[in-house]
């Protein structure tokens, strides 16, 4: 994949000819697998022209994974937010940032003893 896509709702549809819609939330090039979240399980929606079709499924099936070699294709539906020019102008050195917590002052609170 060239463009990153994680984040992407996608739809998914397996050599089972089942669909599948959620957000990705990974690819792992190693294990040859792909994550979505929030999946919903749309069924094979006449996919196997009326034999053995599988019903969509009520309800969201969470966190699935997939394995890329028993998909026959998937679509983007929706990218994910652009992100804001401040998020693209940082250093690409670096991998990971978090917001320090913020320390109530304590200095008008009486110390217990």
């Amino acid at each position: 994949m060239s463009a990153n896509i994680l984040g992407s709702y996608l739809s998914v549809i397996t050599k089972a000819n089942s669909r599948y819609e959620g957000t990705l939330t990974e690819v792992d090039r190693v294990k040859k697998t792909m994550s979505l979240r929030d999946v919903r399980n749309m069924g094979t929606e006449g996919r196997r022209d009326g034999v053995n079709e599988i019903p969509r499924a009520e309800g969201i099936l969470g966190n699935v994974k997939f394995r890329v070699d028993l998909i026959s294709s998937f679509e983007i539906i929706k990218k994910p937010a652009e992100e804001s020019q401040e998020e693209e102008n940082v250093d690409p050195a670096i991998v990971e940032s978090q917001t320090p917590e913020v320390e109530e002052d304590d200095s008008e609170t009486p110390a217990v003893k």
